[in-house]
C-alpha cells in the first residue's frame, strides 16, 4: 500500500516562513503507520508539487512564494523542479533533502534533482519538468545522439541550468558537488534502520526556527536538527533522556560533547541541518573535556591570625582533613583512589608563603598515596564572586571580618608567578614539620628576561598532573601523585641538558621537598613551552582522516584520479616525517648511551640475567593477556575471532616463539630510555619533533620506571603506536559507524608499512655504531620483535578490560608479527 504523504508542501511553507510548526502540525494530524504499509515520500510528488492537501490560505502563500510566474502553476499545484523552486540556493535544497531523508518511510528523489537540474515552464502541461536528463556536455546533454529537432522535448539550454553547466559528468569529477553530497547522504541513511523504520518523536525547543526530532529503533537513536531560517541559529534541546551519550555527526563522523542533564546547546548555520547518532560507546573529543561533577555545598573554615599572617591549622585543619579534603579529592582527575571511600586525609607537611598579598601553602597530603596539593586563600570580591573557578575551590574561609575561599593554588595566578619567582631566586623555605621546600633554577632560566606583566594560561586538558603556561614560553608542571626519591622526568631532563640533546624542551628549574630525614620528593618542574601543531597522535589521525576521505571520494567516483596513482605522492610528506622521527629517536638513545659518570645513567653491559628477566616479563604479559582473552572471547569482533581462537589453541607454540639470542651474540649495553614512548609523546614542530614527558608509564612503580633496559623498548612502543593510528583512523575508532571500511584496509596497511620502514630506516642509520644497539641485524630484529609482542599483549589485556571494540588493534598487530599459520595449533591442517 502506498501513501502520498502531505508533509513536503508543509516543509516548503516552513522554510518560507522560517517556522517549524507547519511540519509538526501535519505530523500530529497523521495517524500511526500500520506495520504492513509502505510510505513513499516524494519531494514534489513526481512532476508536480500538488497542493490539494493544504488549505486555501497555504496554497495562496505557496503560489506567491514559489510560483509568482503564472506559467509555473498547474491544476492545484506547481510544475517546477526543486532547484528553481529554491531559487538555485543549494543550502535550501540540501536542507529539504535532509528533512526528506530523515522522515519515516521511503524517500524518492525525482530524476535531475540530484544534480540541481532546472526546468522549462514554457513547455505545455507537465512537460516543463520532463526534459532530457543532462548526462554530459555532449550533444543533447548526452541523453540522445539524435538531431536536437527530433527530440520529443528539448534539453535545458539556458546559462544557469543548461546541460553545458549542469551535468552528471562534470559533477562526478568534483568531490564537493551536489551529486557527491547526495551519494554521501544516501550512504549514511542506508546504514541505519532508524531512518526508515524508527519511531519519530519531536522535541520542543523554544527557538521556533529550529526543528528537532529523534528516530529510534531497537536501541539505536538518531537526533535530527534543522535550521529553517536563512540566518545562523542557536538552539537548546532537552536531551536528558540520553544523558551520558555522545552525539556523533553522521556525515563527517565528528564526535560532539557528552550529553548531560542541562539543555544541550547546538549552533546551526543558515538552512543547516545535522544528523547525530547518540552513541553509548563513542568517546567525546578530548579538547572539550567535561568539568568535574558539581561540588557539594562548601564548608566554612574559620582561620586564625598571628600578627599579619593568616594561619591554616588547629580546628580549621582538623575539619579540612575530615570533611573538606575527602569531598574535594574524588572530583579531581589526577586523584587515583576515586573508588575508595575517604574517611580522613592527612596533611603531611606544609609551608606558608605570601605571593602578591595572597596567602599560599605548599602542602602535601596523604590518602593511601601521597599528593601535592598547594593551597591559597583568595579573598571574596565585592560582588561576591569566586576569584577562581569552582572546580579549584575547596571551602569557604572566614578570618575575622574577612571572608574568602580556600582554593587549589594552581588556580591562582599569584601562586604560579610566585613559584616561578622563587625558582629564579633559588629560594628555600622551612616547613612546619622540620622539612624544607627548595626551588632551583638552571642556567637556561637565568638567560630569560622576566616579563613585566606576565600572562598565565591553564591548559584545557587536565591529566595526571597540572600544567600552567606562563607568557607562552614557560610551562610549570605540578606533579600531583608524588613519591619520595628521584622523579624520572626531572632527572632525565637534567641529563639530556648535560649531554646536549636539543629535541626536548629546555629545563628551567624545579621545586623539591626535603623531609627531616633528608629524603627528597619532586613537586614541580619548570620547562620551556613549545609551540607546536599538536602531538604526533593528533596530527597523524588528522592526516589519515583526510587521506581516507579522499580515498573514499576517489573510490566512489571513478572519474576522479585513481587511488593507486595518488596514494604514494600523498604519503610522501608524512613518510619523510616518519624518517625524521626515527632519527630523533636514535639521537635520544645515543644521548642516553653517553658516559658521564652519573651512576643513574651510566650504560651497563647486558647480562644473561637481564635477558632472562626480559624474556620472563614478555611471557608473563602473554600469559596474562591470553587468560583474559579466554575469559572474554565473546567480546572479540567476529571477523577476527577465528584468529583469537587459534591464538588460544597454540599457546605452547607461541611461548616457544618468545626467545632471545644468547648474550654473547647480542653484546650490547643497557641504558635509560623514555619508557612510555608513543605518538602522543612527541610534539610536531614544523617538520621536526620535540620529545616530551619522560615520566615513564604512570601505572608502574617508580623504581621500575628508572631501570635501565634496551632502548628498543621505545622503538617497539612507537611501532605499536603507528599501528594503532592506522587502524583507529581506518575504522573511525568506534564500532558505531555503519560505513564499511574494509576497502580502506589496503591503503592503511600500505601507509603503515611505509611509515614503519621510514621510521626504522632513519633510526638504524643514526643509531649504527652505538653500543646500546645490537651490531647483529638478525639479533636486533629478534629483540625488537620480543618487545613489540610484549607491548601488544599488554595492550590486549588493557583493551579487553576497558575498550573491547579496540582489541582488534593489538590482535592484528600480533597476527602481523607471528603470521596466520604460526597461530594454528599442530594438526590444525
Amino acid at each position: 500500500m502506498e501513501f502520498h504523504f502531505p508533509l513536503l508542501p508543509r516543509m516548503f511553507m516552513a522554510i518560507a516562513e522560517e517556522d517549524r510548526y507547519p511540519i509538526i502540525d501535519i505530523m500530529r494530524q497523521t495517524p500511526e503507520i500500520p506495520e504492513n504499509c509502505q510510505w513513499a515520500i516524494f519531494l514534489r510528488n513526481h512532476d508536480e508539487m500538488t497542493l490539494e492537501m493544504v488549505t486555501d490560505r497555504e496554497r495562496d502563500s505557496m503560489y506567491r512564494i514559489y510560483a509568482s510566474e503564472p506559467r509555473a502553476r498547474i491544476n492545484v499545484g506547481i510544475r517546477r523542479r526543486l532547484a528553481p523552486l529554491m531559487e538555485n540556493d543549494r543550502r535550501r535544497g540540501e536542507l529539504l533533502t535532509g528533512l526528506l531523508m530523515s522522515m519515516p518511510g521511503t524517500p524518492i528523489v525525482y530524476y535531475g534533482d540530484e544534480i540541481g537540474m532546472g526546468d522549462n515552464i514554457y513547455l505545455s502541461d507537465r512537460d516543463g519538468v520532463r526534459t532530457p536528463m543532462q548526462w554530459s556536455i555532449d550533444r543533447n546533454g548526452g541523453f540522445s545522439r539524435s538531431d536536437p529537432a527530433r527530440l520529443f522535448l528539448p534539453p535545458i539550454m539556458d546559462p544557469v541550468y543548461g546541460y553545458q553547466s549542469v551535468n552528471v559528468e562534470a559533477q562526478g569529477r568534483s568531490p564537493g558537488s551536489l551529486i557527491n553530497w547526495m551519494r554521501k547522504l544516501i550512504s549514511v541513511r542506508q546504514g541505519y534502520k532508524s531512518f526508515g523504520r524508527g519511531k519519530l518523536s519531536f522535541l520542543q525547543p523554544t527557538n521556533r526556527k529550529v526543528i528537532a526530532y529523534t528516530r529510534e529503533h531497537e536501541g539505536e537513536v538518531v537526533l535530527c536538527v534543522a535550521n529553517l531560517a536563512r540566518s545562523a541559529q542557536q538552539v537548546a534541546l532537552d536531551l536528558s533522556d540520553f544523558k551520558g551519550r555522545v552525539p556523533i555527526e553522521m556525515v563527517g563522523w565528528s564526535p560532539f560533547q557528552t550529553i548531560g542533564v542541562d539543555r544541550y546547546v547546538i549552533t546551526l548555520p543558515g538552512h543547516g541541518f545535522y544528523w547525530f547518532l547518540l552513541s553509548e560507546t563513542a568517546q567525546a573529543p578530548s579538547w572539550g573535556s567535561e568539568l568535574p561533577e558539581q561540588l557539594p555545598e562548601l564548608t566554612t573554615l574559620v582561620l586564625s591570625r598571628e600578627g599579619e599572617s593568616t594561619q591554616f591549622g588547629g580546628r580549621a585543619l582538623a575539619l579540612a582533613e575530615t570533611d573538606v579534603f575527602p569531598a574535594y579529592l574524588p572530583q579531581q582527575r589526577w586523584f587515583a583512589e576515586k573508588t575508595s571511600k575517604l574517611e580522613r586525609v592527612t596533611l603531611v607537611d606544609t609551608a606558608r608563603f605570601d605571593y602578591a598579598g595572597v596567602p599560599c601553602f605548599l602542602s602535601m597530603i596523604e590518602a593511601t598515596n601521597r599528593y601535592f596539593l598547594p593551597l591559597a586563600i583568595a579573598e571574596e570580591t565585592s560582588a561576591g564572586d569566586r576569584p577562581v573557578s569552582a572546580r579549584s575551590t575547596l571551602a569557604k574561609t572566614r578570618t575575622g571580618a574577612r571572608s574568602g575561599f580556600l582554593v587549589d593554588a594552581f588556580g591562582s595566578d599569584a601562586f604560579v608567578l610566585g613559584i616561578l619567582n622563587d625558582v629564579r631566586e633559588r629560594k628555600t623555605t622551612p616547613s612546619i614539620r622540620g622539612g624544607s621546600f627548595t626551588a632551583t633554577p638552571t642556567d637556561a632560566l637565568s638567560a630569560l628576561e622576566p616579563a613585566k606583566e606576565p600572562r598565565v594560561r591553564r591548559l584545557d586538558v587536565e591529566q595526571s598532573n597540572t600544567s600552567v603556561v606562563i607568557d607562552e614560553s614557560i610551562v610549570l608542571k605540578g606533579y600531583r601523585k608524588i613519591h619520595p626519591g628521584p622523579q624520572p622526568e626531572l632527572e632525565v631532563a637534567r641529563f639530556l641538558a648535560t649531554v646536549g640533546y636539543e629535541n626536548t624542551p629546555a629545563l628551567y628549574g624545579y621545586l623539591e621537598y626535603a623531609a627531616p630525614t633528608g629524603e627528597t620528593t619532586s613537586l614541580a618542574i619548570v620547562q620551556q613551552f613549545v609551540e607546536s601543531q599538536g602531538d604526533g597522535w593528533a596530527v597523524t589521525l588528522a592526516y589519515l582522516e583526510r587521506f581516507f576521505d579522499r580515498h573514499h571520494d576517489m573510490t566512489a567516483n571513478q572519474d576522479l584520479a585513481p587511488v593507486d596513482e595518488t596514494a604514494g605522492t600523498y604519503h610522501d610528506i608524512f613518510i619523510q616525517r616518519a624518517r625524521t622521527l626515527g632519527i630523533r629517536t636514535a639521537e635520544m638513545h645515543r644521548a642516553f648511551a653517553t658516559s658521564t659518570g652519573d651512576p643513574d645513567f651510566e650504560p651497563e653491559p647486558v647480562t644473561q640475567a637481564d635477558l632472562d628477566a626480559w624474556l620472563a616479563q614478555a611471557r608473563e604479559s602473554a600469559h596474562t593477556a591470553l587468560d583474559t582473552l579466554e575469559r572474554e572471547i565473546e567480546r572479540v569482533p567476529a571477523d577476527i575471532r577465528a584468529f583469537a581462537e587459534s591464538l588460544l589453541a597454540s599457546r605452547e607454540a607461541l611461548f616457544a616463539r618468545l626467545t632471545l639470542p644468547p648474550v654473547e651474540r647480542l653484546d650490547v649495553l643497557k641504558t635509560r630510555y623514555h619508557g612510555d614512548y608513543h605518538l602522543g609523546q612527541v610534539l610536531v614542530v614544523a617538520d621536526d619533533f620535540m620529545i616530551v614527558d619522560f615520566e615513564g608509564e604512570p601505572g608502574r612503580p617508580l623504581p621500575e620506571r628508572r631501570k635501565k633496559s634496551s632502548p628498543l623498548r621505545d622503538v617497539a612502543g612507537m611501532l605499536r603506536s603507528i599501528n594503532y593510528a592506522a587502524v583507529a583512523a581506518m575504522r573511525g575508532a568506534t564500532t558505531d559507524r555503519a560505513e564499511d571500511t574494509s576497502a580502506l584496509e589496503p591503503s592503511a596497511r600500505d601507509w603503515e608499512r611505509r611509515s614503519v620502514d621510514a621510521y626504522l630506516g632513519g633510526y638504524r642509520e643514526t643509531i649504527a655504531g652505538t653500543r646500546s644497539y645490537p651490531g647483529d641485524a638478525e639479533a636486533a630484529t629478534q629483540l625488537l620483535d620480543l618487545f613489540v609482542l610484549e607491548k601488544a599483549f599488554y595492550e590486549m589485556s588493557y583493551e579487553l578490560a576497558n575498550r573491547p571494540a579496540w582489541v582488534r588493534i593489538p590482535l592484528e598487530g600480533i597476527r602481523n608479527i607471528i603470521g596466520e599459520t604460526q597461530a594454528e595449533p599442530a594438526g590444525a591442517r
